[in-house]
């Protein structure tokens, strides 16, 4: 897959192509991604995800489900061809509805077809929707499908609900409304590595401060390492008990493996909470906690 985030690319191929803020691409993402794949794969040309990096534009940016190096590893995984993520500036603030078709689906990614959610809104304050994009059809020579929300238990699946139910921990009810366990995608750094003095060695991921968390505390997990599987404790969390507290770390045991894996590439999924994160009086309180936590794991 080609992750694009340069505002000078321009497809010389015809494309189908999807737009949308897809944090997370939970299930109603899918069913526009599934949409475009399929008229891709019959049509024989690529498929590109096309979205804006809004961390220039707005003040204070919300939190966000997935990381940009995360929704590359779910789009590559969906067969996107192109993950295009185009820097939002005043210019694209400023265009017109019109415009904006005119630029990106013309002028940029020589769009054939357009997959949309029928909430999707473009163009100068929002005002461009799905039938202005199907009566712009014949002047820019495109066809567009406009995909209707999907629901679970008769709401709509949204972003919000799904940052709600990670920060309550749900972890059930986010699998659900994602179609994939909520995950942590990054590089293994150094930690003060006394978890491998009390005999628990651990993997250290520093997470992004735009990335929503869940509750701090201790969580059954999933290892992916070099296309690997392994089982997890994993700690979300300050570290009361050995750390300053100043930072938020994702500290992961990882059962039946012992390698050094410094700066390759994990993802960490989060399974099952197990309990709040806590401070011991003792590093010996500690590990016996952690005792008690993988045998909990490995059931």
């Amino acid at each position: 897959m080609l992750y694009v985030k340069d505002k000078n690319f321009i497809s010389k191929e015809n494309t189908v192509v999807t737009f949308g803020k897809f944090d997370g691409i939970h299930n109603g993402h899918r069913l526009l991604i599934e949409k475009a794949v399929r008229i891709g794969h019959e049509q024989g040309i690529k498929v590109v995800l096309c979205t804006f990096n809004m961390d220039n534009w707005n003040a204070k940016p919300q939190k966000a489900i997935t990381t940009p190096d995360e929704r590359a590893y779910i789009c590559e995984k969906y067969g996107i061809d192109v993950l295009y993520e185009y820097p939002f500036d005043n210019e694209i603030a400023g265009m017109l509805p019109e415009e904006f078709l005119k630029y990106f689906l013309k002028e940029k990614l020589n769009a054939k077809f357009v997959v949309i959610g029928a909430d999707w809104r473009f163009g100068k304050n929002r005002s461009g929707d799905a039938a202005l994009l199907k009566a712009y059809e014949d002047k820019y020579c495109y066809s567009s499908y406009v995909i209707e929300k999907e629901t679970y238990n008769n709401t709509e699946i949204s972003s919000t609900w799904i940052r709600n139910e990670i920060e309550k921990s749900d972890l059930s009810t986010v699998k659900k409304l994602l179609g994939y366990d909520y995950f942590f995608k990054g590089k293994v750094v150094h930690g003060k590595q006394l978890g491998r003095t009390i005999g628990f060695p651990t993997l250290n991921l520093i997470p992004s401060p735009n990335k929503i968390l869940p509750e701090y505390g201790v969580y059954e997990s999933e290892v992916v390492i070099d296309n690997h599987m392994y089982k997890g404790v994993t700690n979300i969390g300050i570290r009361p008990t050995i750390d300053d507290g100043t930072y938020v770390t994702v500290e992961t045991f990882v059962l039946d493996f012992d390698e050094d894996v410094y700066d390759s590439d994990v993802i960490i999924r989060l399974k099952k909470f197990i309990r709040p994160e806590q401070k011991f009086d003792s590093v010996n309180g500690l590990k016996k906690q952690l005792e008690a936590d993988i045998a909990f794991v490995r059931g």
